[in-house]
């Protein structure tokens, strides 16, 4: 079974609808059993809470497939000792140093983490 990236993201967005709806029928079924749930505070915080679960699906779908976006293909190169920048390195890349590289003018140094 092969499924695309499309294909993937329209079953987990399936399944999250799925635990919303799920999810907020059982609120409402918890606060239709409570006598105490006939307040409009109650009301106000059952809303809040359904309202709580949809947002927090979105945000996880976003985070699981986040939105495409264009970014300009580049090249880095990244100095470190004993490094030198020969006919490998393209003339137009990025081009930074580690601490224990020796710094070269022109050339950003970049801690090692």
């Amino acid at each position: 079974m092969n499924l695309s990236t499309s294909g993937i993201a329209l079953f987990v967005a399936a399944l999250l609808v799925l635990g919303v709806v799920l999810s907020s029928v059982r609120l409402l079924a918890l606060a239709r059993h409570r006598a105490d749930r006939s307040s409009g505070r109650a009301a106000g915080w059952l809303a809040v809470l359904c309202i709580l679960q949809l947002a927090s699906a979105l945000l996880l779908w976003l985070t699981l497939f986040p939105p495409q976006s264009p970014v300009e293909a580049g090249t880095l190169v990244v100095l470190t000792a004993g490094a030198t920048t020969g006919p490998g390195s393209a003339p137009a890349a990025h081009t930074v140093a580690l601490p224990e590289s020796r710094v070269r003018p022109g050339v950003e140094l970049v801690p090692d983490l």
